[in-house]
């Protein structure tokens, strides 16, 4: 498929450090922040919340997996998850996109 994604963007750690942002979810796969209350009222953004979810513990998991380079195998079938990965990554961006949530990364702001 052209113009597919091949590498996954690691989400940054700033907002992992300092979860203490009460009322807000973090969309890990585009580093953006939801209003807590706008998932519940929205069975939609729930879902993509969920989605994301899922998707940031299968990256964390990926990660923490990775192989030896001089087993050749295991590292190709492990840069083909990379590159599924990144195709969801940039599905869970366009379904964000497409819901019209505003980026936020800082919710004070």
């Amino acid at each position: 498929m052209p113009g597919a994604p091949h590498r996954v963007i690691p989400p940054t750690l700033r907002g992992i450090e300092h979860p203490s942002m009460a009322g807000w979810l973090r969309l890990a796969s585009s580093g953006w922040y939801v209003k807590a209350a706008d998932a519940v009222a929205d069975p939609d953004t729930l879902d993509l919340a969920v989605a994301d979810s899922v998707w940031f513990f299968a990256m964390e998991d990926w990660q923490r997996r990775r192989p030896i380079r001089r087993h050749l195998w295991a590292w190709h079938v492990w840069r083909a998850e990379e590159r599924r990965l990144a195709a969801e990554q940039a599905q869970l961006v366009a379904r964000t996109l497409a819901k019209r949530i505003q980026p936020s990364y800082d919710p004070k702001g």
